[in-house]
């Protein structure tokens, strides 16, 4: 997998190291380029082999079942491996399991690898502070985008675009997918990861329409409704039409493919979200 990391300034990291899982997954499937202490990459080599077990089972379209993470010591670091100096980041888990971004950084995002694989960077202030729950949710969300972009019959992503959803597929819909993957696997509710957001609903009423792809890269607050509500139309998308059902549409880009439309499970969000804020 060091193919992906050519040229990357994550070799230049002070002290950098590349750790492979231990348990939990085949020789070679998880990587972990690193300058943390050897026990914090320790952690994340396991994070990566649980990660990849629970994409295994949620997505079922070919992949090499690899996954590269990057774990720069400081955020200093972070913006240099991920070219993301300056800029605003959108690729993030949210919800209160993990720590807020701020309009400069993202707890973890996927970003290009030079063999067009993807290639996961992770925050080391958001991994320090997140909990256990937070922290496998962050790689998992992480690794369904890599598996997701890894397939050009879904993606259309020779690219590999770091911050693009799935080509065909709305952006609430490939951010929603990899909540649903992360939160079903680490087994967490909304009391737990949306409560902010499902405060605004209680006080305002459900928002008009899906997250749209500006919703995931404006303000911190607006991106993390962004990612609840995406999230939990994906969950409404399972009730109304069955588990496998985000997988279904994420496959085809497009809700039709589970037997809705596009106003048929916005209403049954709506719906849904009022439920929920007002049993909160």
């Amino acid at each position: 997998m060091a193919s992906a990391l050519a040229d990357n300034p994550a070799w230049e990291l002070p002290g950098v190291q590349v750790r492979h899982a231990d348990e939990g997954a085949q020789t070679g499937e998880v990587a972990v380029v690193s300058n943390l202490p050897a026990d914090k990459g320790a952690q994340l080599s396991a994070a990566g082999a649980q990660a990849l077990a629970a994409v295994r089972s949620a997505w079922r379209r070919p992949w090499n079942s690899r996954l590269l993470i990057v774990a720069p010591a400081d955020r200093a670091q972070w913006a240099r491996v991920a070219g993301r100096t300056g800029a605003s980041a959108a690729t993030s888990t949210g919800g209160g399991e993990t720590p807020a971004p701020t309009d400069e950084v993202a707890p973890a995002m996927t970003v290009p690898g030079a063999d067009g694989s993807g290639v996961v960077v992770l925050d080391p202030v958001a991994w320090e502070s997140a909990t256990g729950q937070g922290r496998r949710a962050l790689v998992i969300h992480e690794a369904v985008h890599v598996a997701v972009r890894a397939d050009p019959t879904v993606s259309g992503a020779g690219t590999q675009a770091a911050e693009a959803p799935q080509a065909g597929a709305p952006a609430w819909l490939s951010e929603g997918f990899a909540q649903w993957v992360a939160y079903e696997a680490v087994g967490v509710g909304p009391d737990v990861v949306a409560g902010d957001f499902l405060a605004q609903v209680r006080a305002h009423g459900p928002p008009e329409h899906l997250p749209e792809q500006a919703d995931f890269e404006g303000p911190v607050s607006s991106r993390l409704d962004a990612y609840a509500g995406a999230w939990l139309a994906c969950r409404t998308l399972a009730q109304r039409a069955g588990a496998q059902a985000p997988r279904v549409a994420m496959e085809a880009g497009s809700v039709r493919a589970a037997g809705l439309d596009n106003g048929a499970l916005t209403r049954a969000w709506q719906a849904d979200l009022r439920r929920l804020a007002e049993a909160g």
